[in-house]
């Protein structure tokens, strides 16, 4: 018996073994027997090739063979398996994978695998594609959470010698550019993209972009790509672009301030608008201090004004309008110095100088007042005489060698004064004084202010002496004249 395994270039020949016994003399057979009484041929199992599948899984038993049997030659035909033929779209950069063989049954050289069975092949994966089975539905994924471990097969075909195509769709990819304000985190806007693994999107940010920039914000990054971006092949996370973007600001100052209202820039009249407070008035301010020189009875005889000037920025948010503002500064300093009181003939001030200050940004305007006060004036004296009975002198107005000049000073009437001293002394007498008072027929040449120096007050105080002189000169002269006047009417009522 031959048994002829086709395809798998294997046999088997079991033979049945017949023998006789023969004399060495004439030869006298005997009946032909069964080698150990053994006259059949055993059943054959097939053998399971992998990759093949047999036509039979047993050669069955053929008994009762004798000396005129003839040879019995079986044939086991094996078939190459089929296998799972993946077809995946050409993509650069994508291989696609081999064919996967039907598993054969490991006890059964005539079945395939039962697909429950241990180390049962997988649908291979390729990133960014569905496989799915012939009638269109996809394989299921061995582990839903992990497509990459593969696919479960669908089923061998019930003839296992032919292929099952495995046609891979592409997947369908999803992806977000998020705008993002920066200033406040929010999110400004989402675009939602999609597009085939592999595949290119045709979207870009700058139209979106320009929209904001005219709408008062600024360019920070532009995360998405300038070329457009291309879709991954991962169907579990969407890709995710971010532009940011800030709020733009604008900074003035009195120079050149805002006009509330109008566009920021001229060039988009739609664009944001100068908000409020960005002024002029928003950005300067000044506090006046005015001294008034007056009389005591009221009368103003001349005014002062010291002005400091604060400054300041202004940032305007071209998003929301909002204004914050930069320190106050005063360009020329925030002190106005001491103002000389000037003097003015005539009359006594009540302080020398008006003491210069301090003013912080936010001082109200204000007034301070020097006040003039009258000194009377004096009537022309006679000088008591040396001797006792004597005649009274009267005193004489001398023209000086030298004239101490007193500037031209203040007065409610722009009265030019000059005030002389003689130069000589009378004989044996108290200094002769004269002050004499003119109109002023030029031109007022204006206001000398009292500087405070040595040389001035040494000719107030001498001023002040020739005026107690004159005073007190004039108190004897009509003390005198009372007393002469007294002695001769006594005289003439005798």
């Amino acid at each position: 018996m031959t048994i002829n395994v086709i395809a798998a270039q294997e046999s088997a020949q079991p033979r049945a073994r017949l023998a006789r016994a023969a004399t060495s003399s004439a030869i006298v057979y005997s009946d032909w027997q069964a080698v150990n009484g053994d006259d059949k041929f055993d059943a054959k199992t097939s053998p399971v090739i992998p990759g093949y599948i047999a036509d039979r899984l047993v050669v069955e038993e053929v008994a009762g063979m004798d000396e005129t049997s003839e040879d019995d030659i079986q044939q086991v035909v094996y078939r190459q398996l089929g296998s799972w033929v993946p077809s995946v779209p050409q993509v650069p950069g994508v291989k696609t994978p081999g064919e996967v063989t039907y598993p054969n049954d490991p006890d059964d050289p005539t079945k395939t695998a039962d697909p429950n069975s241990p180390g049962y092949p997988v649908i291979p994966y390729v990133p960014g594609f569905t496989p799915q089975g012939p009638d269109g539905t996809p394989v299921q994924p061995v582990d839903p959470k992990n497509p990459s471990k593969g696919y479960l097969p669908p089923a061998v075909p019930g003839d296992p010698t032919t292929d099952t195509t495995i046609v891979y769709k592409v997947d369908r990819q999803h992806a977000k550019v998020n705008f993002i304000d920066q200033n406040t985190k929010q999110v400004l806007n989402v675009e939602q993209l999609s597009g085939d693994s592999y595949s290119k999107s045709s979207y870009t940010t700058a139209e979106q972009i320009a929209y904001y920039v005219a709408q008062g914000y600024v360019l920070v990054r532009d995360g998405y790509p300038a070329g457009g971006m291309t879709f991954d092949a991962d169907s579990t996370l969407n890709q995710t672009f971010v532009v940011t973007l800030a709020h733009g600001t604008e900074t003035v100052d009195p120079n050149n301030p805002g006009v509330p209202g109008t566009p920021i820039d001229p060039n988009n009249p739609d664009g944001p608008k100068w908000p409020a407070g960005v002024d002029e008035d928003h950005l300067k301010t000044s506090t006046t201090r005015t001294i008034i020189f007056r009389t005591s009875d009221g009368t103003i005889v001349d005014t002062k004004t010291q002005i400091v000037t604060y400054t300041r920025t202004a940032t305007a948010d071209t998003v929301t309008g909002e204004v914050t503002y930069g320190p106050w500064t005063a360009p020329d300093g925030s002190h106005v110095p001491d103002v000389a009181v000037p003097g003015m003939p005539g009359y006594v001030a009540d302080r020398n100088v008006v003491p210069g200050v301090d003013i912080p940004v936010g001082t109200p305007n204000f007034t301070e007042y020097v006040t003039y006060t009258i000194v009377p004036e004096q009537p022309a004296v006679e000088v008591e005489p040396n001797e006792p009975g004597g005649p009274a002198q009267t005193v004489q107005t001398v023209t000086p060698e030298t004239q101490a000049i007193v500037p031209e000073v203040l007065t409610p009437h722009s009265l030019a004064y000059t005030a002389v001293q003689s130069a000589t002394a009378a004989p044996e007498s108290a200094a002769s004084l004269a002050y004499t008072a003119e109109s002023a027929t030029a031109q007022h040449s204006g206001v000398l202010p009292y500087t405070g120096s040595d040389e001035q007050e040494g000719a107030k105080a001498t001023g002040l002496a020739m005026l107690f002189g004159l005073f007190l000169g004039l108190f004897k002269r009509r003390k005198r004249e009372d007393e002469t006047e007294e002695t001769s009417k006594k005289h003439d009522d005798k």
